[in-house]
């Protein structure tokens, strides 16, 4: 009886938690840094650049190229986009993100993220232009679709963070199964004693 109590107990605490974890909204938090994220500030070569809020690693980078258009001489466009993939990432492509720039040069805009069911969240991104970088994340950690960047200087590139699932490497998988297994055999051998 106390058991079952218990465990409903544990159940009805469990569900309030969950709800409550589901209500609460992140907030996007912005620090400015000088330099560049993934040539220094942050590690470097590009495949170990790694988030300092979460040391959660890279997804993905894009570089922008402006150009001023030939239709209106006082357009700056971006011409060209340069990707970036980190091999731990493989999955993620340039095609699911799209950027709309809302000001000259991009120094403003919204960046939206379309991910495949098992691709990586994106949890803080960089926005780098002129001699400094602006680091958003979202706090508590939560998984971002889309977010704004500005910056007083056009946009260099975006980068995008996210922190790895933890892997539980084979071998202790292993030994976990071949434990749980031991387990239940003596258990058996027990129960045919009695």
């Amino acid at each position: 009886m106390f058991a079952t109590k218990s465990f409903k107990t544990f159940l009805v605490a469990s569900a309030l938690a969950l709800m409550a974890g589901g209500a609460s909204a992140a907030t996007i938090t912005a620090t400015n840094y000088e330099g560049n994220d993934c040539s220094g500030v942050f590690g470097r070569p590009f495949e170990d650049c790694v988030d300092p809020v979460y040391k959660s690693p890279i997804i993905a980078k894009v570089d922008f190229e402006w150009s001023t258009s030939e239709d209106e001489a006082e357009t700056i466009v971006p011409v060209a986009a340069t990707w970036s993939i980190n091999s731990a990432f493989s999955l993620v492509s340039k095609s699911m993100f799209t950027f709309i720039f809302t000001d000259e040069e991009g120094k403003s805009g919204t960046w939206t993220y379309t991910p495949c069911a098992t691709c990586p969240s994106i949890t803080s991104f960089v926005a780098k232009g002129g001699d400094g970088f602006t680091h958003y994340w979202s706090d508590p950690q939560t998984a971002l679709l889309t977010g704004d960047w500005s910056r007083d200087k056009g946009l260099s590139h975006l980068s995008f963070y996210d922190t790895k699932p933890a892997v539980i490497p084979v071998p202790a998988a292993g030994f976990l199964l071949i434990g749980a297994l031991g387990g239940l055999a003596a258990l058996r051998r027990r129960r045919r004693a009695a």
